[in-house]
């Protein structure tokens, strides 16, 4: 923190600015619920998982972009959340495949 306050103060650039606390629930959200929709749409597992690839792989592009133009855009929260229901979704599906072929 000091460093970057330093280094801002002597080559003239802007501090990193953080988004507020009700856009980054958002933004959690939204890729959160985005990878839930991914594993309840996609059921195929090598299309889902280039599929997981590639949206995790978008979201640290998009995060290294927002940290180039001064911007912290939270990235683990982010992707633990897209991780996590995809997988809880995946479960699910799962789950209820096992219990239709029961009945």
């Amino acid at each position: 923190m000091v460093s970057q306050l330093i280094s801002a103060v002597k080559d003239g650039r802007a501090p990193i600015a953080v988004w507020a606390w009700p856009a980054e629930i958002v933004w959690i959200w939204i890729w959160s619920v985005g990878g839930g929709i991914l594993v309840w749409r996609w059921r195929s597992l090598p299309w889902l998982l280039v599929l997981e690839v590639t949206a995790l792989g978008t979201l640290g592009v998009l995060c290294f972009y927002g940290l180039t133009q001064s911007q912290w855009v939270p990235l683990v929260p982010t992707a633990f959340g897209f991780l996590i229901t995809s997988a809880s979704v995946a479960v699910i599906v799962v789950n209820n495949a096992k219990l239709k072929m029961q009945n």
